[in-house]
């Protein structure tokens, strides 16, 4: 063996060793002492043993661990306060140790801190439920609409049935229905009182010879011929007559004119004129004449207006007698003339002395039933 034979060649060293010369001349040191060394080895180890009365030393060998059945940890929670009651606060008694027993040491503060965090554990778990529903409803109700576009709701759009058509209107009714008015059913839609102008003002520079008042009964043609008689006279005169009502009040041209000649005179058509005009009569040795002067409104084109008359009374050539005293009898063509160098269209009649012209003065439109009235009317204008 190892330590046999170190043992053994301890006995081949030599006891003692030459001394060592220092060179020429000098005395050599003296051999040095050889010092005590006590080797420890295994035999010494169990020589010891044997003399403390203990046991020989041999290996450990662990019990056989089952190999169906695992491991089973040790639970430090219910041992811990047993190992430390045995070990510490009552430890095993021991010959040498004294008999009066130690004060107990205090418990240490780790103790208390587990016994603490076992009972806080379920308001933790509280607080953690809270923090994860409250993040799951801030992402749902507040990131995710953000994230998400929300669908375009198109707005239903409902249309209406249409409306029924109105019924049509039947002139003779006696009611004035939508679509009629007083130029297409004047039974239905009679014209509404025009009132009377605050002041009358002629339109003749130079004055008329007389002036009249005349009352008419009916305002139409008839009430025309029996508030007016028919006269000759040796000397031409012209006379401005102020028509009025069975009440006194002054009747308006635009009443004056529905009457007369509706067709004509209708209500679009008076309302390019002022309600104020100048109605004459010229007698001369031929009969007595009626006839109109009429002023344009201020702002209305004459050049439409003339058109839009002209056109009128030529299509309505039938109206042209009711401005008659009397019957005038056949009438021919229109035809075009002047009066006092102005362009004039007229009609002529059987009747000597009967023929109707209108000729426009600037803005000023006279209609005269007779040549030499509209001749003597047109310079007391001014023209």
């Amino acid at each position: 063996m190892a330590d046999e034979n170190f043992q053994g060649n301890q006995s081949q060293w030599p006891k003692e060793k030459p001394a060592l010369g220092t060179g020429e001349g000098e005395s050599p040191f003296g051999a040095p002492s050889s010092p005590k060394m006590d080797l420890r080895t295994m035999a010494s180890d169990q020589a010891s043993m044997k003399e403390m009365g203990g046991m020989e030393p041999r290996p450990y060998t662990p019990p056989p661990f089952p190999a169906d059945k695992p491991a089973e940890m040790p639970k430090p929670d219910s041992n811990f306060g047993q190992m430390l009651e045995k070990n510490v606060i009552n430890p095993p008694s021991s010959p040498s140790s004294p008999s009066t027993p130690l004060p107990p040491p205090p418990i240490p503060a780790d103790l208390t801190k587990i016994k603490s965090k076992k009972k806080k554990s379920p308001f933790a778990l509280i607080i953690v439920l809270v923090v994860v529903i409250g993040a799951a409803a801030l992402g749902y109700f507040v990131v995710y609409p953000n994230f998400i576009k929300k669908p375009v709701v198109t707005p239903v759009v409902v249309i209406p049935p249409p409306a029924p058509p109105p019924a049509q209107a039947i002139c003779g009714n006696g009611a004035c229905e939508a679509s009629e008015n007083t130029a297409s059913c004047p039974a239905d839609c009679p014209a509404p009182p025009t009132p009377p102008p605050s002041t009358h003002s002629p339109f003749f520079k130079t004055p008329a010879d007389a002036t009249a008042n005349i009352t008419l009964a009916e305002l139409n043609a008839a009430g025309l011929k029996q508030a007016v008689s028919f006269e000759t006279g040796a000397t031409p005169t012209l006379k401005e007559i102020i028509f009025k009502n069975s009440s006194g009040d002054p009747i308006t041209f635009k009443d004056f004119a529905a009457a007369i000649s509706p067709n004509v005179f209708n209500e679009a058509t008076t309302g390019s004129f002022d309600t104020d005009a100048t109605f004459f009569l010229s007698t001369n040795s031929k009969g007595t004449w009626p006839g109109i002067v009429l002023k344009l409104k201020s702002g209305v084109s004459a050049a439409s207006a003339q058109s839009d008359i002209s056109k009128k009374i030529s299509e309505n050539k039938s109206e042209a007698a009711n401005l008659y005293l009397q019957d005038p009898g056949t009438s021919g063509d229109w035809k075009t003339g002047s009066v006092l160098g102005k362009t004039s269209q007229y009609l002529s009649f059987s009747l000597s002395g009967a023929a109707l012209s209108y000729t426009w003065f600037d803005n000023y439109l006279l209609v005269s039933t007779n040549y030499d009235g509209a001749k003597e009317a047109a310079k007391r204008l001014g023209f």
